[in-house]
């Protein structure tokens, strides 16, 4: 099985479930309110057999701490890179790189990663959007590695 993916029924029934409760909330006189929620689906590998686990993907991430050192507030975006390597014997599927920090962003230039090769990610920081002048951003790899589905990088750094 492969990550979840956006569809007009996932969307309809996310649509639905939020009209239900608007109206409860309106019968009730509460004014409605906005709430972000977040939620982190990990594939099962409980089922995997020894041999499976053996040819299984291995994530291997470098460096695990982004250093954006000394920036000025108010700046340009800045960029760094890191790696994301395979160590395994079957292919990477990197499901999803994210952060939730406000003014930092990550992407990565692919998203299948063949035994032994590696992908680019790009963590990009513009200093007007962050909340403080201490970076420590959060950034969540998640992939098919059955050991570590989830790998977690810091991005840090300090705004003058």
């Amino acid at each position: 099985a492969g990550p979840v993916k956006d569809s007009p029924l996932i969307r309809r029934g996310f649509a639905r479930g939020r009209q239900l409760l608007e109206r409860q909330f309106l019968r009730c006189g509460i004014k409605p309110l906005k709430i972000d929620l977040t939620a982190i689906l990990e594939e099962d590998f409980s089922r995997l057999t020894p041999s499976q686990r053996e040819k299984a993907p291995v994530v291997s991430v470098d460096p695990l701490r982004v250093d954006f050192g000394e920036f000025p507030a108010g700046g340009e975006p800045l960029t760094r890179s890191f790696a994301i390597e395979n160590k395994g014997k079957s292919d990477l599927l990197i499901h999803r790189l994210y952060t939730t920090d406000p003014g930092v962003s990550v992407a990565v230039d692919k998203t299948k990663v063949k035994k032994g090769q590696h992908a680019t990610a790009t963590v990009t920081v513009t200093p007007s959007g962050l909340p403080a002048d201490i970076l420590n951003a959060h950034l969540q790899l998640i992939a098919n590695d059955p050991e570590n589905p989830i790998t977690l990088i810091r991005a840090v750094g300090v705004a003058k």
